[in-house]
């Protein structure tokens, strides 16, 4: 039995994104000193939205634990919350990092491209 078609588009990259945590910024002993982070794909999106049901703030960081593939170094089982063992700062600084590697740290970038779009009737 042939199996059906994937309607998913191949991924041309992935960008990946890698940060040294300052010390200045590591509270507990568990914090990273480098964590690794990748973009996430719409399926990731939508499971991220199912499992945080709450406030923009969960899903923010459920994206962001589907997105951490490595923390200090060692790859992430998707199934572990490294989450839990990290700082407030660290969680901050995290959430920006994945901001910027998907570009919603600019929102000039997005408007811009809005502004330039052609409408053709």
């Amino acid at each position: 039995m042939s199996q059906a078609p994937s309607l998913t588009p191949p991924i041309l990259a992935m960008p990946k994104g890698t940060i040294q945590v300052p010390d200045s910024l590591r509270q507990l002993e568990s914090d990273p000193r480098s964590f690794q982070l990748r973009l996430f794909t719409y399926g990731q999106e939508i499971d991220s939205m199912t499992a945080a049901r709450v406030t923009g703030a969960s899903l923010d960081y459920e994206l962001l634990q589907r997105c951490i593939i490595l923390f200090d170094g060692k790859p992430v089982d998707q199934g572990e919350n490294v989450l839990e063992r990290t700082s407030p700062g660290v969680r901050l600084l995290m959430v920006r990092a994945l901001n910027k590697l998907t570009g919603a740290s600019d929102p000039k970038v997005i408007e811009d491209a809005v502004e330039g779009m052609v409408i053709e009737v």
